[in-house]
């Protein structure tokens, strides 16, 4: 799980993604009582190397996905299509009649483009704000 948990951060380190790094146990916090499916994500490894991932949960017959990331030496080469597409046969066989995500428009990876051509349509934009608030001495 640490190795997932670091490909995640790695991923979603870059400026402009408003990712907020978390330790190790503040993510088991995140899964535990959560309504993941890790019987439905999809991983991707080249070798002992996490190159990418899909991960689920599920809300009666609709899926969130949550994550999509694919580490920066594996990325450009179709894994995240491939893994979105491996994603979505898990769903359908589980019964999954509609799925939804969220990305940041000004992605410089281009997110927005990628979920289009693995067949989602853009259905509302959301702005997003974030301020650091300073420690008090």
């Amino acid at each position: 799980m640490a190795g997932r948990r670091a490909a995640r951060e790695e991923c979603f380190d870059e400026p402009g993604h408003g990712h907020v790094v978390r330790t190790f146990e503040q993510y088991l916090d995140d899964l535990r009582g959560s309504p993941y499916r890790p019987d439905l994500w999809s991983v991707a490894w080249d070798g002992d190397q996490l190159a990418g991932l899909v991960l689920c949960e599920l809300d009666g017959d609709a899926a969130e996905v949550p994550w999509v990331a694919v580490r920066p030496a594996w990325r450009r080469r179709g894994l995240a299509l491939s893994l979105l597409d491996r994603t979505h046969h898990h769903l359908a066989a589980a019964g999954v009649t509609k799925v939804r995500l969220r990305t940041v428009a000004e992605n410089a990876n281009d997110t927005v483009g990628l979920y289009t051509k693995a067949g989602y349509a853009v259905t509302a934009r959301h702005p997003r704000h974030r301020k650091p608030v300073p420690a008090r001495a």
